[in-house]
């Protein structure tokens, strides 16, 4: 399972946005991403929202806390996540398409 796109609205310390993390020529997700950018710019906390992300969905262990996932000020947060699997994640899942997408909102109302 590769991570294909994120896209980000209302979380704590990350700049609402979208993130296309596929390969323009082919259409699939690169192997390796590179996440850069100065001091306290929200680098880890993106990749703190798309575990905390995939947690709400599929949790190996307790979800995490909504509360800290949102921006003061918001009533609710979101983390979108595009998935390219393979052939035995399809399989398993019983899935005809490559591609599925998640979303977990985090609210505390």
């Amino acid at each position: 399972m590769k991570l294909s796109k994120i896209a980000l609205r209302g979380v704590r310390g990350v700049p609402d946005g979208a993130h296309d993390l596929t390969d323009p020529r082919t259409g699939e997700p690169h192997s390796l991403v590179l996440v850069t950018g100065p001091s306290a710019s929200g680098k880890t906390r993106l990749l703190e929202a798309v575990i905390a992300a995939k947690e709400w969905v599929a949790p190996y262990g307790a979800r995490p806390q909504p509360a800290g996932w949102i921006r003061p000020g918001e009533t609710a947060s979101k983390v979108s996540l595009g998935w390219r699997l393979d052939a035995e994640e399809q399989a398993y899942g019983a899935l005809n398409d490559a591609s599925a997408e998640t979303e977990s909102i985090f609210t505390t109302v």
